[in-house]
């Protein structure tokens, strides 16, 4: 039990190589007999991991108290003087073949990084790094930065502040003014900053993702643009890429009903203990909110366009939207459910998918308190898991056991796994470990 965790900590990655999972970027644990194995230094500050098939571990630095940038190390290199190190880290880098030399707090320095344009914003966290087998990499990319209509950009970037602010809730800092601030200075030395290209229909801030291929050239700038508008919609939870270059990804708009104008749970919210004709009235008419789970077509690029862009589009979509607000443009598929997740500009709570080397995806489905998975298609295999808290953590052997497949779930956040594991967070509170079954198995020759 750790508990704590706060609504961004608890990330989950497994390496499928040592059958080992990194937990908080902190723990290293064995996966088959649970023992922690070790408690290795990272470089400063980190946001998300996620290792290859080689081993190697691909680290997205923060780029509030670090810099913008994707670095890659290799755990079996381990430096036994961490004071030796020269990025702070205890594992030494791999450099991508294309990537740039950087210098990052306490001239830590990078000989071959990702050069990444994370902004900042007002939370600092970016939202997720996707890894394919060969090492192509998924870089989420949050811009607040649009010039000449500046206050797009801080808009989103005070989203959350600003919710808090108006339900009288307490405020830690203003991280907001600092990124404007910062945006200043640089502007005043006459540096670049980038900004999404201005289309008709398009976000001009928000979440985007990038793409790399194995040796850090840059394959796609913007390949999905999932910004949003004032009010904080458009973050990206967590992207995965796979080997056909293929992205998936949670955005925080409800799914749209096809065929109807109808959002996924609408009318649907309920307080416990609270009668169904009361529920419909304030303050208990709040409905669930949850995300929508996104594939891209491989190797394409994916936008979302608004129904009310800064640039307004002249023929819109005929279809159904896709999602409350408009439509993704270059996706092949939309699943919904996808939570916890939050409307607003911040992530907290945030979750993180997993995508298997055979495409199927793994999904926190919070408000049923259970795992979706989904196969290459989009189409629902099962269900993992139901409520449970501790005194149905246990299995069948459990105080109170939940029947069916016996998993007791309280909130899985962030989902990793192997061929023979899947690994989650259930809320700060636990670390699970479930053990893959395959019903069939076929061995053929290979000539």
């Amino acid at each position: 039990k750790w508990s704590n965790d706060g609504a961004t900590d608890g990330r989950v990655s497994c390496d499928p190589v040592r059958e080992q999972v990194m937990y908080k970027n902190t723990f290293v644990f064995d996966l088959k007999t649970g023992k922690m194995l070790s408690r290795p230094t990272m470089p400063n500050v980190t946001d998300d991991v996620a290792y290859d098939k080689r081993g190697y571990l691909h680290v997205h630095l923060n780029p509030g108290f670090s810099i913008p940038a994707v670095v890659r190390l290799n755990p079996s290199a381990q430096i036994a003087n961490v004071h030796e190190s020269k990025n702070g880290s205890s594992f030494r880098e791999v450099p991508y073949d294309y990537g740039e030399g950087k210098i990052g707090p306490y001239n830590a320095v990078w000989l071959g990084a990702l050069p990444v344009r994370d902004q900042p914003g007002a939370k600092f966290f970016q939202d997720g790094i996707g890894v394919n087998m060969r090492g192509d990499v998924a870089e989420n990319c949050n811009i607040y930065y649009v010039p000449k209509m500046e206050e797009l950009g801080v808009a989103m970037a005070r989203a959350g502040i600003d919710a808090q602010l108006k339900l009288g809730q307490y405020v830690d800092g203003n991280q907001a003014s600092r990124f404007e601030r910062h945006i200043a200075e640089l502007k005043k030395r006459g540096e670049e900053i980038y900004s999404i290209p201005r289309q008709p229909g398009y976000a001009l801030c928000g979440g985007t993702i990038w793409t790399f291929n194995a040796s850090g050239e840059l394959r796609k700038e913007l390949a999905v643009n999932a910004g949003g508008s004032a009010g904080g919609a458009g973050m990206v939870n967590g992207p995965a890429i796979d080997d056909e270059y293929a992205v998936y990804f949670v955005n925080n708009r409800p799914r749209v009903i096809p065929n109807s104008n109808s959002a996924f749970l609408a009318g649907h919210g309920g307080v416990f203990g609270v009668p169904n004709d009361q529920s419909k009235s304030e303050p208990y008419t709040m409905d669930p909110f949850t995300g929508t789970l996104i594939k891209t077509k491989p190797d394409t690029f994916c936008n979302f366009v608004s129904e009310n862009a800064p640039i307004p589009l002249e023929d819109p979509p005929k279809r159904t939207k896709d999602v409350a607000g408009g439509w993704f443009e270059g996706a092949e598929w939309l699943y919904a459910g996808a939570s916890p997740i939050v409307p607003g500009g911040c992530s907290c709570p945030t979750q993180r998918l997993h995508l298997d080397w055979y495409k199927r995806t793994y999904v926190p489905e919070a408000y049923r308190h259970s795992i979706g998975v989904l196969d290459t298609a989009g189409n629902l295999i099962l269900h993992v898991g139901r409520y449970g808290n501790w005194d149905s953590w246990s299995g069948p052997n459990s105080k109170i056991p939940v029947g069916g497949d016996g998993i007791g779930i309280y909130i899985a956040r962030f989902i990793s796994g192997t061929d023979n594991y899947l690994v989650f967070d259930d809320k700060g509170e636990r670390l699970v470990v479930l053990k893959l079954n395959y019903h069939a198995e076929e061995t053929v020759e290979i000539k």
